[in-house]
């Protein structure tokens, strides 16, 4: 067997072979010009990546827990909302409650009445145009926002539909009269 010296290292092949056949030999970063530069770039790029997915992991968690909490809470009842005035502050929210009978006024462009819920009742400006179910005691969600005393806001949405009046009677009044608006 010839041996050959290797001119990068210094050492024959024969002896280069021996040391790969020896698997109780240990190398060293000396041996291979470079390596622990190598090394070090690649523990560096390993702790970006994983900086990188931990970043992306707590973004995706944020919205996540935001997603749910806003689905989970789709409106506020008259007697929530009231209760947490203060933290919803000027804020756009849904709130919910029943027309109050004998309420509805008209005012120029707007619509003011008054929404009950759990005995608790709150003064409603509403800029929208309301929906032909919306009727005194008819259970609705408005979307808007505090402003003063009143709750303004833009959008009537009835709760109730035909299919849900006959399936929950008790929840809406059956003597209901349409709204009658004046010229």
């Amino acid at each position: 067997m010839s041996t050959t010296q290797d001119p990068h290292r210094g050492a024959s092949t024969q002896d280069a072979t021996a040391l790969a056949a020896d698997p109780s030999t240990e190398r060293s970063g000396d041996e291979f010009p470079g390596a622990q530069a190598m090394a070090s770039r690649r523990r560096s790029t390993k702790r970006k990546l994983v900086v990188v997915a931990l970043v992306l992991a707590g973004a995706i968690g944020f919205l996540f827990y935001k997603g749910i909490g806003s689905a989970l809470n789709y409106y506020e009842t008259v007697s929530q909302a009231v209760a947490s005035r203060a933290q919803l502050g000027t804020s756009v929210f849904r709130l919910e409650g029943a027309v109050v009978p004998d309420s509805l006024h008209e005012t120029g462009s707007a619509l003011s009445f008054s929404l009950q819920s759990n005995g608790v009742t709150q003064a409603v400006i509403d800029h929208g145009s309301p929906p032909q179910l919306f009727r005194p005691g008819v259970h609705v969600v408005l979307v808007g926002h505090f402003q003063g005393r009143y709750f303004v806001s833009n959008r009537i949405m009835v709760k109730h539909s035909a299919n849900y009046i006959a399936e929950h009677p008790n929840r809406v009044p059956r003597t209901s009269a349409p709204l009658k608006r004046h010229p």
